[in-house]
């Protein structure tokens, strides 16, 4: 298992978590939070580095249940038997993550890191100080739940009752947000993330291929034709 590497000497590390900070929250749901609340939230807050293909635990004693992404792409997925994952999101910087946490839910999601990511790891304990005193805060934290909802219920709808063409198709879709027009996957990412094999992910490209919906060339990189493939499969969630 990855651990987070050493972000340096304290001073170091807290000037570089501010700037990071300014940026990141700029975009995301702390964006309305007063100045004096985040000084607080970041205070009891530690930051961390991973490597890309790191795996970030949502559970066990390395985990990170509850931050910010300051910097960086990360996977959001779930697992099953071995070797069987659903890719639920991709997230990226501003976004926070694991807020069920502060209410006792278990964080059921793991994530994968897919660039250099730089997170702060929130202190559940000092987020549970702030809270009552702090309807800034509590707002934010609630339109994060509704999000985490939203796009749940969003996901689920649209790949319960999907075939494997569409459940593939959204997944390049929403992989695409991330990489763009070409993306860079082998079939046995792809079967992991929709939660399936290998060789029925190689089926249902060669159909896609065949129709004209995706291109793909050596290196597993695949380019899509966005507007047809969302017009075939929907577009994924937020």
């Amino acid at each position: 298992m990855t651990r987070p590497e050493e972000a340096g000497d304290d001073d170091r590390e807290q000037a570089s978590l501010e700037r990071a900070l300014r940026l990141a929250v700029a975009v995301g749901p702390l964006g309305d939070v007063t100045p004096d609340t985040r000084r607080r939230i970041f205070h009891a807050s530690m930051l961390c580095d991973y490597a890309a293909g790191a795996i970030i635990n949502g559970s066990g004693p390395d985990a990170v249940p509850f931050g910010l992404i300051v910097r960086g792409r990360l996977r959001e997925f779930v697992s099953g038997e071995p070797e069987r994952q659903q890719t639920v999101a991709y997230i990226g910087a501003g976004a926070v993550f694991g807020s069920s946490t502060l209410f006792g839910r278990p964080r059921l999601l793991d994530m994968e890191s897919l660039t250099p990511v730089r997170l702060v790891r929130f202190s559940l304990d000092a987020f549970m100080r702030l809270l009552p005193g702090h309807p800034d805060l509590a707002r934010a934290i609630a339109r994060q739940l509704a999000h985490d909802q939203h796009a749940a219920l969003a996901e689920l709808r649209g790949s319960a009752f999907a075939s494997m063409r569409q459940r593939v198709g959204r997944h390049l879709l929403m992989r695409a947000e991330v990489d763009g027009e070409t993306v860079q996957l082998t079939q046995k990412q792809l079967a992991q993330a929709v939660g399936t094999v290998r060789e029925v992910v190689g089926r249902v490209l060669a159909e896609l291929e065949s129709d004209g919906l995706v291109h793909r060339e050596s290196g597993g990189f695949i380019t899509l034709d966005r507007d047809r493939l969302r017009a075939e499969v929907g577009t994924p969630p937020v």
